[in-house]
């Protein structure tokens, strides 16, 4: 019985570390569509004037987008964050 009791604690600490890890490690930046390269490729420019390029379908000139990014468990490096979402907004 106590060793069901330890296995459920180890699981719950776990859990709740990912859950945190979930919403911690990723952020949002929104930005306009400032070019598109062919049918796929993106460049966006975000407010803090960074250049972000990704694929992605459906997209034009002056779209305001909302991009979300995984910091790679790096809080002060932005050249190794990954571009994980992209949606446009109104």
């Amino acid at each position: 019985m106590r060793k069901t009791i330890n296995v459920l604690a180890v699981v719950f600490v776990f859990t709740v570390f990912l859950q945190a890890c979930r919403f911690e490690c990723h952020y949002f930046r929104t930005g306009i569509v400032t070019k598109v390269k062919g049918s796929t490729v993106t460049v966006v420019d975000d407010k803090a004037k960074h250049v972000w390029d990704f694929e992605g379908d459906g997209f034009k000139v002056n779209d305001k987008v909302k991009l979300k990014f995984f910091t790679n468990h790096t809080d002060t490096k932005l050249e190794d964050d990954w571009l994980v979402d992209a949606k446009r907004v109104d």
